[in-house]
Protein backbone atom coordinates (compact mmCIF):
# COMPACT_ATOMS: atom_id res chain seq x y z
CA UNK A 1 0.00 0.00 0.00
CA UNK A 2 3.15 2.27 1.35
CA UNK A 3 4.15 1.97 -2.64
CA UNK A 4 1.21 2.82 -4.21
CA UNK A 5 0.69 6.22 -2.23
CA UNK A 6 4.07 6.97 -2.87
CA UNK A 7 3.59 6.43 -7.03
CA UNK A 8 -0.07 8.71 -6.18
CA UNK A 9 2.22 11.22 -4.36
CA UNK A 10 4.98 11.50 -7.36
CA UNK A 11 2.61 11.40 -10.21
CA UNK A 12 0.59 14.42 -8.61
CA UNK A 13 3.72 16.61 -7.66
CA UNK A 14 5.14 15.91 -10.92
CA UNK A 15 1.76 16.48 -13.33
CA UNK A 16 2.25 20.09 -15.12
CA UNK A 17 -1.08 19.30 -16.81
CA UNK A 18 -3.32 22.80 -16.71
CA UNK A 19 -6.24 22.65 -15.66
CA UNK A 20 -9.54 24.72 -14.11
CA UNK A 21 -10.35 25.79 -10.77
CA UNK A 22 -11.73 23.80 -8.26
CA UNK A 23 -15.09 22.99 -7.09
CA UNK A 24 -16.05 23.11 -3.23
CA UNK A 25 -20.13 22.81 -3.96
CA UNK A 26 -21.06 19.42 -4.87
CA UNK A 27 -23.00 16.68 -3.78
CA UNK A 28 -21.74 12.69 -3.36
CA UNK A 29 -23.72 9.68 -3.73
CA UNK A 30 -23.10 5.80 -4.06
CA UNK A 31 -21.95 2.39 -2.97
CA UNK A 32 -19.30 1.53 -0.40
CA UNK A 33 -17.82 -1.77 1.02
CA UNK A 34 -15.91 -1.66 4.30
CA UNK A 35 -13.73 -4.49 5.20
CA UNK A 36 -12.81 -4.87 9.13
CA UNK A 37 -10.38 -7.41 9.92
CA UNK A 38 -9.22 -8.50 13.19
CA UNK A 39 -6.80 -11.21 14.73
CA UNK A 40 -10.23 -13.19 14.89
CA UNK A 41 -12.58 -11.96 12.29
CA UNK A 42 -12.97 -10.66 8.59
CA UNK A 43 -16.56 -8.71 8.82
CA UNK A 44 -17.68 -6.79 5.70
CA UNK A 45 -20.24 -4.41 5.37
CA UNK A 46 -21.86 -2.94 2.75
CA UNK A 47 -24.28 0.45 1.89
CA UNK A 48 -24.42 3.49 1.00
CA UNK A 49 -22.99 6.97 1.24
CA UNK A 50 -24.33 10.65 0.46
CA UNK A 51 -21.83 13.69 0.75
CA UNK A 52 -22.29 17.42 0.24
CA UNK A 53 -19.88 20.30 0.54
CA UNK A 54 -20.55 23.36 0.27
CA UNK A 55 -18.22 26.82 -0.41
CA UNK A 56 -18.99 29.68 2.51
CA UNK A 57 -15.92 32.01 1.09
CA UNK A 58 -12.43 32.04 -1.14
CA UNK A 59 -10.62 29.21 0.92
CA UNK A 60 -13.58 27.65 3.37
CA UNK A 61 -15.84 24.90 3.40
CA UNK A 62 -18.69 23.22 5.06
CA UNK A 63 -19.48 19.58 4.57
CA UNK A 64 -21.95 17.23 5.81
CA UNK A 65 -22.12 13.26 5.23
CA UNK A 66 -24.30 10.09 5.92
CA UNK A 67 -22.88 6.77 5.99
CA UNK A 68 -25.25 2.98 6.33
CA UNK A 69 -23.46 -0.05 6.30
CA UNK A 70 -25.01 -3.68 7.06
CA UNK A 71 -23.59 -7.12 7.40
CA UNK A 72 -25.16 -10.00 5.79
CA UNK A 73 -26.31 -10.89 9.20
CA UNK A 74 -28.16 -7.98 9.48
CA UNK A 75 -25.44 -6.17 11.91
CA UNK A 76 -25.23 -2.28 10.92
CA UNK A 77 -23.75 1.04 11.78
CA UNK A 78 -25.08 4.69 10.69
CA UNK A 79 -22.33 7.58 10.65
CA UNK A 80 -23.76 11.18 10.41
CA UNK A 81 -20.89 13.85 10.33
CA UNK A 82 -20.71 17.19 9.83
CA UNK A 83 -17.22 19.82 9.81
CA UNK A 84 -15.62 22.85 8.29
CA UNK A 85 -12.35 22.92 6.34
CA UNK A 86 -9.96 25.08 4.52
CA UNK A 87 -8.87 24.87 1.13
CA UNK A 88 -5.67 26.80 -0.42
CA UNK A 89 -4.33 26.05 -3.42
CA UNK A 90 -0.23 25.33 -4.28
CA UNK A 91 -0.63 26.01 -7.97
CA UNK A 92 -3.13 26.53 -10.64
CA UNK A 93 -3.70 22.71 -10.40
CA UNK A 94 -3.20 21.40 -6.92
CA UNK A 95 -4.65 22.55 -3.64
CA UNK A 96 -4.20 21.91 -0.24
CA UNK A 97 -7.62 20.73 2.00
CA UNK A 98 -7.69 20.48 5.58
CA UNK A 99 -10.97 19.32 7.31
CA UNK A 100 -11.94 18.83 10.63
CA UNK A 101 -14.99 17.47 11.47
CA UNK A 102 -17.40 15.53 14.71
CA UNK A 103 -19.09 11.74 13.78
CA UNK A 104 -21.65 10.57 15.42
CA UNK A 105 -22.43 7.03 15.20
CA UNK A 106 -25.12 4.09 16.19
CA UNK A 107 -25.54 0.48 15.64
CA UNK A 108 -28.96 -0.09 13.76
CA UNK A 109 -29.39 -3.41 16.04
CA UNK A 110 -28.41 -1.96 19.60
CA UNK A 111 -27.97 0.39 21.95
CA UNK A 112 -24.53 1.10 21.05
CA UNK A 113 -24.12 4.90 19.87
CA UNK A 114 -21.16 7.16 20.47
CA UNK A 115 -19.00 10.61 18.77
CA UNK A 116 -15.61 11.07 17.82
CA UNK A 117 -13.40 14.33 16.52
CA UNK A 118 -11.69 13.98 13.41
CA UNK A 119 -9.25 15.72 10.83
CA UNK A 120 -7.70 15.28 7.09
CA UNK A 121 -5.31 16.71 5.70
CA UNK A 122 -5.69 15.95 1.73
CA UNK A 123 -3.88 17.15 -1.18
CA UNK A 124 -6.13 17.44 -4.88
CA UNK A 125 -4.85 17.88 -8.39
CA UNK A 126 -6.63 18.05 -11.54
CA UNK A 127 -4.08 15.66 -13.78
CA UNK A 128 -5.88 16.30 -16.44
CA UNK A 129 -9.28 18.26 -18.08
CA UNK A 130 -11.00 15.46 -17.37
CA UNK A 131 -9.18 13.31 -14.06
CA UNK A 132 -8.55 14.71 -10.63
CA UNK A 133 -6.56 12.58 -8.11
CA UNK A 134 -6.02 12.74 -4.12
CA UNK A 135 -4.42 11.77 -1.44
CA UNK A 136 -4.52 12.36 2.29
CA UNK A 137 -4.33 11.75 5.83
CA UNK A 138 -6.42 11.11 8.11
CA UNK A 139 -6.77 10.87 11.85
CA UNK A 140 -10.09 9.73 13.96
CA UNK A 141 -9.97 10.15 17.40
CA UNK A 142 -12.02 7.24 18.79
CA UNK A 143 -11.80 6.13 22.30
CA UNK A 144 -8.60 3.73 20.38
CA UNK A 145 -7.98 6.46 17.50
CA UNK A 146 -7.58 5.41 13.97
CA UNK A 147 -5.15 6.71 11.38
CA UNK A 148 -4.19 5.82 7.84
CA UNK A 149 -3.95 6.81 4.17
CA UNK A 150 -6.49 7.11 1.54
CA UNK A 151 -6.38 7.65 -2.40
CA UNK A 152 -9.09 8.88 -4.95
CA UNK A 153 -9.52 9.87 -8.52
CA UNK A 154 -12.32 11.86 -10.00
CA UNK A 155 -12.75 10.65 -14.18
CA UNK A 156 -15.24 13.45 -15.95
CA UNK A 157 -18.10 11.84 -17.37
CA UNK A 158 -19.83 14.50 -19.09
CA UNK A 159 -20.68 18.46 -17.98
CA UNK A 160 -23.40 17.14 -14.74
CA UNK A 161 -21.61 14.11 -13.74
CA UNK A 162 -18.26 12.58 -12.37
CA UNK A 163 -17.27 9.43 -10.97
CA UNK A 164 -15.42 8.95 -7.67
CA UNK A 165 -13.39 6.27 -6.57
CA UNK A 166 -12.28 6.30 -2.82
CA UNK A 167 -9.66 3.58 -1.39
CA UNK A 168 -9.30 4.29 2.65
CA UNK A 169 -6.98 2.14 4.57
CA UNK A 170 -7.01 2.91 8.28
CA UNK A 171 -5.38 1.22 11.10
CA UNK A 172 -6.45 0.65 15.06
CA UNK A 173 -4.03 2.63 17.38
CA UNK A 174 -3.47 -0.67 19.11
CA UNK A 175 -2.63 -2.47 16.01
CA UNK A 176 -5.39 -4.57 16.19
CA UNK A 177 -7.97 -3.55 13.62
CA UNK A 178 -7.24 -3.05 10.30
CA UNK A 179 -10.16 -1.29 8.48
CA UNK A 180 -10.28 -0.89 5.05
CA UNK A 181 -13.16 0.96 2.84
CA UNK A 182 -13.29 1.47 -0.97
CA UNK A 183 -16.21 3.73 -2.59
CA UNK A 184 -17.91 4.19 -5.67
CA UNK A 185 -19.67 7.13 -6.10
CA UNK A 186 -21.44 9.64 -8.86
CA UNK A 187 -20.64 13.73 -7.91
CA UNK A 188 -22.65 17.17 -9.32
CA UNK A 189 -21.28 20.04 -8.91
CA UNK A 190 -24.04 22.75 -8.16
Amino acid sequence: MKNILNIVALTIFLSTSAIAEFSYDYIDAGYTHSDVKTSTSDLNYNGYIVKGVKQINNNTHIFGEYLDIERSDNVGLIFKTVGVGMHHPLSVDTDLVVDVYRTKWNSITSTSDGNFNSGEVKLRHNFSDDLELSVNYEKHNTTTGYDGFSIGAVQKINNDFLAVLDYASLNRSDSTVDWDMTTLSFRHYY
